[in-house]
């Protein structure tokens, strides 16, 4: 009876050459490349997948810009809901001794206005208009500050004739103040250079130094 002879492999590793390498396979993968990063407790963590990894931060930015979008919409309709209550809303005017008013600003009351910061409150002075009598009176404001408006009158007896020739006029104004009138300056006969202010017999009307 003819033996039979086991014929050899034509390709692939001889059972040698497998122990070989399923003792070496572990040791080239420990030293050339891991699949995974060892930890002290002796735990394997794996490596994301490099696509994922990529991906994650910039899901993450979008969200974060999601979430800040919507915070500042947040932010807005509060703001816009919900103004800041006004201070002064429930701090009405407070009347001065001297006259005028007090007004709250900012949460807080002003200084009440100087009572004579250009002529005592009720005092008058003469004035000059155009027309008419040319001639006529106003009254210091309850704060100090500042005149009324001109109210036409007849001028003295000793004015009338400057008055029907020159109307306003700076010989009109003189008369005024030669007759002991306080005058509005309105053509600077005192020279300092500016006009509108009391000139004459003011002792009365303009303010004390």
């Amino acid at each position: 009876m003819a033996s039979l002879r086991r014929s050899r492999p034509l390709h692939g590793p001889g059972p040698a050459l497998v122990a070989i390498a399923a003792v070496s396979l572990p040791a080239l993968l420990t030293g050339c490349s891991r699949t995974s990063l060892e930890i002290d407790e002796g735990l394997a963590l794996p490596i994301l997948d490099a696509a994922v990894a990529d991906d994650q931060p910039e899901a993450a930015i979008a969200q974060d810009a999601a979430d800040a979008a919507q915070d500042v919409v947040a932010v807005v309709h509060a703001v816009d809901a919900a103004p800041p209550p006004d201070p002064c809303a429930v701090m009405p005017p407070v009347p001065c001794p001297g006259g005028g008013y007090a007004y709250c600003v900012a949460g807080e009351y002003s200084a009440c206005p100087t009572r004579c910061g250009l002529c005592v409150p009720g005092s008058q002075q003469v004035c000059f208009i155009s027309y008419c009598h040319s001639w006529g009176v106003q009254i210091c404001a309850a704060d100090g500050l500042s005149f009324g408006y001109c109210q036409e009158q007849s001028p003295p007896s000793q004015c009338e004739s400057i008055a029907d020739q020159d109307h306003e006029s700076a010989a009109l104004e003189q008369c005024c103040i030669d007759n002991g009138y306080c005058c509005q300056d309105q053509f600077d006969l005192n020279g300092n250079g500016t006009t509108g202010e009391p000139i004459g017999r003011c002792s009365g009307v303009t303010c004390s130094p």
